[in-house]
């Protein structure tokens, strides 16, 4: 699915005054999580976790990274709601919890985390009714040059799910429309009929 700048200006216009300042990853988010749930059809009390990557090297500071260093540092904080409150709210409730986890991570949650990684030796994360998202934008993949030609594709092969209550995995890519404009490509995996669900309800918001 493409999500465009006419989109989410529609989107920032249905939101209060104190949430219209918010990024766009966090106003794109929160309307996939509400709607991917509604696409669910899961039971009112069910709960539902976003779970988010967040790049963190420009975080830590004592101590900081070593010089040069150009690998990984993600955390991924998770939000839980039920059902009743994630679909029930208007779209800036979901906003604000949104926000509000991208905004939990500090210096002191990353080593919190590292932590209890340690100690508990990776314990596997909770997948049950979990979407997950990583904002893949940042990435400059079109700027590595192997010699082969311009980059065609970049990203995962298939979608992102498993298991008998499974998670989801959505992520977003930059890309251009048929216009030339550059938007989000978000990724989602669902069952057909879920998709459909889910379709409806994104192109709700934007009055399509």
């Amino acid at each position: 699915m493409y999500i465009g700048p006419t989109e989410i200006t529609a989107l920032r216009n249905i939101l209060p005054t104190q949430l219209k300042s918010c990024s766009t990853f966090e106003i794109q988010t929160a309307v996939i999580w509400q709607s991917w749930t509604i696409a669910l059809g899961l039971h009112p009390n069910e709960e539902v976790r976003l779970r988010i990557f967040v790049n963190s090297q420009h975080i830590l500071k004592n101590p900081p990274l070593p010089a040069g260093y150009y690998g990984n540092v993600i955390v991924t904080p998770n939000a839980l709601c039920t059902v009743d409150a994630l679909i029930g709210n208007l779209i800036g409730y979901t906003v604000e919890l949104v926000k509000a986890l991208n905004n939990s991570v500090d210096e002191e949650y990353i080593k919190s985390m590292v932590d209890f990684l340690f100690v508990n030796k990776w314990p596997c994360y909770t997948r049950a009714h979990t979407l997950t998202v990583s904002d893949v934008r940042r990435i400059k993949h079109d700027a590595t040059d192997f010699g082969w030609g311009p980059l065609v594709h970049y990203g995962p092969m298939k979608g992102w799910s498993g298991g008998p209550r499974p998670g989801h995995g959505s992520f977003f890519f930059s890309s251009e429309n048929s216009n030339g404009e550059t938007g989000i490509l978000v990724t989602m995996y669902l069952p057909a009929l879920a998709m459909e669900k889910f379709v409806k309800e994104i192109n709700g918001y934007f009055g399509s």
